[in-house]
């Protein structure tokens, strides 16, 4: 099963940290047996072709070590939800959701299915299995927006409250240029790298005033015929995840760019399948309070040769 893979863009993830409200167990335990109401095959109870509930569902949530991506469907929306249970064990469940007005929340009564797959040091993929194809759950979220799992098979994610991080709104960035970016960024910016070729420099306004965060910046490019993403943002104390790729990772390491200014901390993270390989570095330099990431993915399915550490500090300028 391919793993879903996304590179969001993002408007307040990249300008709030992350808020889980309770504490889930990670060990499964037996949960109780409950009765689901859904509606019947008759043409009266016959939800709409895209349910209206599904637009306020739509879109990446997350928690701790669960995240959950949701999509509208026909008369539903289509749940996939990943748990990295350790550093080589990954359960992901699928799960295909009516919605239910006596609850206000969509149900899956049992149709959904649970895989669980294992990895190596190295974050290549040695086994993938779907152990249940009788999995249930409900999706519901609160007064403040924030939404719970039920899961009707296990106690998974008991407690947790997730919060939406993205609806994927493409159409919020706009189109920019170096010299501009210079501009708003004197001290801080990373340049393209020598011997690259730059396919898109962009750059998403900030949309929570209160937050004393500059815009997001982001530069595609090209060296060495790959290409990588990298993204930029500056602010008090920002030193979040803004790379806007949400993927469980195999390997997380800590490295450190030492022709990065005097020398930063950094997070080096990557997944190799026989279908895809991805690798992200992360790191911040507090000279200029700015926090960066840099993207690489390969739809053939290895790493050979990428070194994102190299290709970094190629971009301090």
């Amino acid at each position: 099963m391919k793993k879903q893979k996304l590179i969001f863009i993002i408007g307040t993830l990249a300008l709030t940290l992350a808020a889980c409200e309770g504490k889930g167990g990670n060990d499964p335990k037996p949960g109780p047996e409950e009765t689901v109401n859904v509606p019947d095959d008759g043409e009266d109870d016959m939800l709409s072709p895209i349910d209206p509930h599904a637009a306020e569902y739509e879109g990446l949530w997350s928690c701790g070590d669960y995240n959950i991506w949701i999509s509208a469907e026909d008369m539903g929306i289509k749940a996939k939800v990943e748990y990295k249970q350790d550093g080589y064990n990954y359960i992901t469940w699928i799960f295909s959701c009516l919605y239910e007005e006596e609850t206000s929340s969509f149900t899956d009564p049992g149709y959904g299915i649970k895989t669980i797959s294992k990895y190596d040091d190295d974050g290549n993929m040695t086994s993938e299995e779907i152990v249940s194809e009788q999995e249930g759950c409900r999706l519901t979220i609160d007064k403040k927006g924030l939404m719970t799992w039920k899961n009707f098979n296990e106690e998974f994610a008991s407690g947790l409250k997730f919060e939406k991080k993205s609806d994927s709104a493409y159409s919020m960035w706009e189109d920019t240029d170096e010299a501009a970016l210079l501009k708003q960024f004197p001290d801080g910016l990373f340049k393209n790298p020598d011997g690259s070729v730059v396919e898109r420099y962009a750059i998403l306004d900030a949309t929570q005033p209160n937050e004393d965060v500059s815009p997001l910046v982001e530069m595609a490019f090209e060296l060495d015929g790959r290409e990588y993403t990298a993204r930029m943002q500056q602010g008090s104390d920002v030193e979040w995840d803004i790379s806007g790729v949400f993927v469980f990772w195999a390997v997380e390491k800590d490295v450190k760019l030492p022709g990065w200014g005097d020398g930063v901390k950094a997070k080096y993270y990557n997944t190799v399948e026989a279908d895809s390989a991805e690798a992200l570095l992360i790191w911040h330099d507090p000279s200029t309070s700015s926090q960066y990431s840099l993207y690489y993915s390969n739809p053939e399915g290895n790493l050979d040769d990428i070194d994102l550490i190299r290709v970094a500090e190629k971009m301090y300028r």
